[in-house]
């Protein structure tokens, strides 16, 4: 679809539940955005920095451009994808940055002093976090989104299922749902400890295209597909996708019989009209845990149902082959937009992520 207002376009792309446009002239984008937003539930995803195999990041001093997705596509035509890759060969302790200011810098040779996994950057380049420890970025612009919109996003605190849980009447019910959902490793997955700096620093560089996740991290580049992230996370990568499951209108249809089979006798609503979780049983109530908390976390309302919990609940009480690993990176990809203050899921996950790419999980 194209627009024309005062010479200027509007170009619009609609493909199933997704939406791409972009303009001329900035407020056209924020004329749509609005009108978009206010009338049909949607979230902005933010910048398309993904086009055509292309990562493309404009910035103040020129525009970036990997082809580390097309030269993978590449070598996948020509069936070389599993041929044995050699490495280039350079020199393991030099680095390479674009210092414009300081010429003579850029002709010089010799071993680098530093001993840091970081690329050589300067002082606005890295951020001091606490207790001695930085985090570094490969550019101003990078720096400069993760400061205004990430440094100080809440990241969802680690939940597991309750120890208090097993004790009470219906949970062995539940945790036979869980094995059959393929949800078990990923609800009861914990570690020690996480890193909330390397979490927001993930997500402040989160991108998804076609499926794909793509981020940056201690200049690090991380690309996972839907199967790769699901056998990291423990999740089944195949199935039906959440927002098709039951079709339109199923969740006005069944919402008696799950709220039923939640064994609430006395049912409560919000002032939204939406039920509540009081009276429910005793694993109705950690179903709803589990939703809330872990597998699609959020800041407030946890008794709450929504019509996407209702799914949720449905699916994992009768064990519905769910594409949970794809649902896993649609709510990452939601976070980590600019437009609403999300909070940041999946910390273990994260954590595990970015372990799996040799990320040093010390900030410093």
């Amino acid at each position: 679809f194209i627009k024309s207002k005062n010479n200027n376009i509007l170009l619009v792309q609609v493909y199933v539940d997704d939406i791409i446009f972009g303009a001329t002239n900035e407020s056209l984008c924020k004329e749509f955005s609005t009108l978009m937003t206010s009338e049909f539930e949607m979230s902005m995803m933010g910048e398309l920095t993904f086009f055509l195999g292309l990562q493309v990041k404009q910035m103040k001093d020129g525009t970036f451009i990997c082809k580390a997705k097309y030269c993978k596509e590449l070598l996948k035509r020509f069936e070389m994808d599993n041929d044995k890759a050699m490495a280039t060969p350079m020199s393991t302790s030099d680095h390479l940055d674009k210092d414009e200011k300081d010429k003579n810098r850029a002709g010089t040779s010799g071993k680098s002093k530093s001993k840091s996994r970081a690329p050589s950057t300067t002082s606005e380049e890295r951020l001091y976090y606490g207790y001695g420890s930085y985090l570094w970025f490969d550019s101003e612009e990078e720096r400069t989104r993760f400061l205004t919109f990430f440094s100080k996003r809440v990241v969802a605190p680690p939940r597991i299922i309750p120890e208090r849980y097993p004790e009470l009447q219906g949970y062995n019910d539940l945790d036979a749902q869980l094995h059959q959902a393929g949800l078990w490793p990923f609800v009861s997955r914990a570690r020690k400890e996480i890193n909330a700096a390397l979490i927001r620093a993930f997500y402040s560089n989160l991108q998804c295209e076609d499926d794909v996740l793509y981020s940056l991290v201690k200049s690090t580049p991380i690309e996972l597909t839907v199967e790769q992230l699901g056998r990291i996370a423990g999740l089944l990568f195949q199935g039906d996708d959440v927002s098709h499951y039951g079709g339109e209108d199923w969740v006005l249809n069944n919402e008696g019989l799950i709220l039923n089979e939640l064994g609430i006798t006395e049912l409560k609503r919000h002032a939204s009209g939406r039920p509540t979780i009081h009276s429910a049983n005793p694993d109705g109530h950690l179903v709803l845990y589990i939703v809330t908390r872990i597998i699609k976390p959020r800041k407030h309302g946890h008794t709450i149902m929504h019509g996407e919990d209702l799914k949720l609940i449905h699916a994992i009480m009768h064990s519905a082959p769910i594409n949970w690993a794809k649902f896993v990176m649609i709510n990452m990809t939601i976070a980590a937009s600019t437009e609403h203050d999300h909070l940041l899921p999946y910390p273990f996950l994260v954590m595990d992520i970015l372990e799996r790419f040799k990320v040093t999980t010390t900030v410093g």
